[in-house]
């Protein structure tokens, strides 16, 4: 009788256990929604009110969904140099779920390595939350 509570015991922890889902999903090539941001600063009370990062946190707040996202630096007319800090505590409130990394320059150019084999003027480790990158059309120099 004890072996078989204790097996129920047992049971019972490990469905819980194993019934926790998680989900994480990273989206490549983000730049558009930094964009809008900046341009729409002064109507956006939050990050959260721009439609890409809403759509994210919703499914954060329904899913608990952990998200990665890979920026492009520049695209024509915007760069994240341009872009607001008006909305950086948003992000570091939501820095347990929402990270930021690397993904290229910028869309049609790819990476630039350098001799010792790092990303040139590009990637800044200490300006991430996120300590992954994702290389994008890349290039080796000689």
């Amino acid at each position: 009788m004890k072996k078989r509570i204790l097996f129920l015991v047992f049971f019972a922890i490990s469905l819980k256990l194993f019934a926790v889902q998680k989900i994480h999903f990273s989206v490549d090539d983000v730049i558009t929604c930094f964009e809008n941001l900046t341009r729409n600063e002064k109507k956006y009370g939050s990050a959260f009110d721009e439609p890409f990062f809403a759509y994210i946190k919703s499914l954060h707040e329904k899913y608990d969904a952990k998200v990665s996202l890979y920026c492009f630096y520049e695209k024509e007319g915007f760069s994240l140099a341009e872009c607001t800090e008006r909305f950086s505590d948003d992000f570091k409130a939501s820095s347990d779920w929402l990270k930021f990394g690397f993904h290229a320059e910028r869309p049609e150019k790819g990476n630039i390595f350098d001799k010792r084999g790092g990303v040139q003027n590009v990637y800044e480790p200490n300006r991430t939350n996120n300590r992954n990158f994702k290389l994008h059309n890349t290039n080796g120099t000689a």
